[in-house]
């Protein structure tokens, strides 16, 4: 792209099968009337929003604010995930969207999607794909594959592994991922 005016990325997984104890999180099943929302958002945007800030700076954007939105989605009928059921009524899916806006306009989005019974119920819709819009066109890459959920602990780790040589041969002192040289995968 000869200049990027905004950029899209989303994601996210389908925790059906997934008996982790940290998928607890979700509140899958629970009552959204008792359900703590804010602490859930909070802690998401914390583990996914420095991917607004890295993007937004790679671009040279200096956002005026950066927005978070959660969105949760409850079951119209049971569904029956490996780890139980979920009855109608309750949680079942959350989307997590966080935008960098520079003068109002929206320049970088991460969407995220948390759900069970991707195959039931399609909403919200779990999508792999990078949107860029600029000049000289709009690209609309979709990514199939990327995150396999048995891999799940191994991808969320693969970021800071591949960082390890970077961090070591760099200067010394604290250092933001914007500091290193590119980061790439350690085979």
């Amino acid at each position: 792209m000869g200049e990027v005016q905004q950029i899209t990325v989303q994601s996210g997984e389908d925790d059906q099968e997934n008996t982790s104890s940290w998928v607890k999180v979700f509140g899958y099943g629970m009552d959204p009337e008792k359900f703590p929302h804010e602490r859930l958002t909070q802690g998401i945007v914390s583990y996914y929003v420095s991917g607004v800030y890295e993007i937004g700076q790679r671009l040279g954007y200096k956002f005026d604010e950066v927005k978070t939105k959660h969105d949760y989605f409850t079951a119209p009928k049971d569904l029956h995930p490996k780890f139980g059921i979920v009855k109608k009524g309750t949680i079942y899916g959350h989307r997590f969207t966080m935008t960098g806006l520079v003068d109002g306009q929206a320049k970088v989005s991460l969407i995220y999607v948390h759900k069970i019974c991707d195959n039931v119920l399609k909403e919200p819709q779990i999508d792999n794909k990078i949107q860029i819009d600029g000049i000289p066109t709009k690209l609309d890459i979709t990514i199939n594959g990327m995150m396999p959920l048995d891999e799940s602990y191994t991808t969320s780790a693969a970021p800071t592994v591949n960082a390890i040589p970077q961090v070591v041969t760099g200067p010394a002192g604290y250092l933001q991922a914007l500091d290193l040289p590119a980061i790439t995968p350690v085979i």
